[in-house]
């Protein structure tokens, strides 16, 4: 399961930076510039840029997932419960150029995607809200007296309600705060702290 989300994060990352336009030949050249490569990740620097100025990077990539899922193979091993389930009875042997690959376009994704100012300042507005929705549920829906405004829906409050301890509301309240969509969790947001958001009309 590991190795699934390294192929399909490594390589998809990749394609998705070169159309958000954070990955490109001028800025992998850069990148490359101040890397120490060796010689094998410097033919993929190249190959890589040459499917971009070629626009064939999608139809390359794609054929890297086959590539990075033929390149494993189980190894069986011993040891606890072994003999019992096919779980614990086998290893899976990643081939060394394919995981060195697949280490190369995590870095490369990191350093121009995820690093980049844009990504840094959603991360921070992103992290903002959470915090400041979390604390507003703490001060309303965690009070063991009940008091505080009704801002979650019913039925969440009602679980919380059965909960003996201050911890195990603020649990419930956790849990729900991770399972709102990036969309609710804005809204949400917006009609608790935008004073020019959301109406009495509108649905919870």
């Amino acid at each position: 399961m590991d190795w699934a989300d390294d192929t399909a994060y490594s390589l998809n990352d990749i394609v998705d930076g070169i159309h958000a336009r954070y990955i490109n030949v001028g800025s992998i050249t850069e990148w490359a510039v101040e890397q120490d490569l060796d010689a094998t990740q410097t033919a993929l620097i190249d190959k890589l840029c040459q499917v971009i100025r070629e626009d064939r990077y999608e139809s390359h990539f794609g054929a890297r997932i086959g590539r990075f899922v033929h390149g494993c193979t189980l190894t069986p091993r011993s040891g606890f419960l072994s003999d019992r389930t096919n779980r614990h009875a086998f290893d899976l042997t990643i081939a060394a150029d394919v995981k060195a690959e697949s280490a190369l376009y995590k870095r490369i994704a990191l350093d121009l995607i995820f690093r980049s100012p844009q990504l840094q300042q959603i991360e921070f507005k992103g992290g903002h809200i959470l915090e400041k929705l979390f604390s507003a549920l703490c001060q309303n829906c965690a009070n063991a007296d009940g008091s505080g405004l009704r801002i979650l829906p019913l039925q969440i409050q009602e679980l919380i309600k059965q909960e003996t301890t201050t911890t195990g509301r603020h649990r419930r309240l956790c849990d729900f705060t991770a399972g709102l969509t990036d969309s609710l969790a804005v809204r949400t947001y917006k009609r608790l702290y935008d004073p020019d958001f959301g109406s009495i009309a509108e649905l919870l």
